[in-house]
């Protein structure tokens, strides 16, 4: 089953974004991860979307979530809503990339970004920064292309006593109201029949006609 990309469709390709799902009761939400310790918070009663958040730890530790695929050559914008309820540090929001094939990290230079980003680690890597002013929730945007190659993103959150919540990173230029998924609730449907591995289906004119 496929979803067709048709204008105003759009999927936010961030597990658990809105940090709601904690099926394992661990005090950590769901396809996240938190680094060395000290831990920053898990509120399950606040956010801005839904009803949970998370409140970034100190010492520079983070959180993370990785291993998010992005096509070659596309546009992609990210974003996060977040507030500096601490006033004690900037926050940060950081995107790594590392290459599907090599696992190394890929470098960026050549080409675009735009938005409130800057990029870092020898053009590797982007950071939304939230500044200690920002003492209501306020959303940060980024737009990038990416390089020729497959690439797995990491998303870092930082920031002592900021509150980060609602991330959405999607394919195309344009920033997208926030969505946990499918940006429509009945997006069209299409079916894909792969036919099986002992026909050898390669794509050439020479194919079995069972190949279709």
């Amino acid at each position: 089953r496929l979803y067709p990309s048709r204008d105003g469709l759009r999927l936010n390709l961030v597990a658990n974004s809105s940090f709601e799902d904690d099926a394992d009761n661990d005090g950590v939400p769901d396809f996240w991860q938190w680094g060395n310790p000290p831990r920053g918070t898990y509120d399950e009663t606040f956010g801005f979307y839904g009803s949970a958040s998370i409140v970034g730890a100190p010492d520079g530790r983070f959180l993370r979530q990785r291993n998010t695929t992005l096509a070659p050559n596309s546009f992609y914008t990210f974003s996060v809503y977040a507030k500096n309820e601490g006033q004690q540090e900037e926050g940060a929001a950081r995107l790594f990339f590392n290459d599907v094939e090599t696992g190394q990290s890929v470098s960026f230079a050549g080409t675009s970004f735009s938005g409130g980003c800057t990029r870092f680690n020898n053009e590797t890597a982007y950071v939304l920064e939230i500044p200690m002013t920002t003492t209501d929730f306020n959303r940060f945007e980024c737009t990038f292309t990416t390089t020729d190659r497959p690439l797995q993103a990491t998303i870092q959150l930082y920031g002592e006593g900021v509150r980060f919540d609602a991330l959405q990173l999607e394919l195309g230029e344009n920033v997208s109201d926030f969505t946990t998924d499918y940006s429509s609730a009945s997006p069209q449907t299409a079916y894909l029949r792969v036919p099986p591995d002992y026909l050898g289906c390669t794509g050439a004119p020479t194919d079995p006609p069972e190949c279709g």
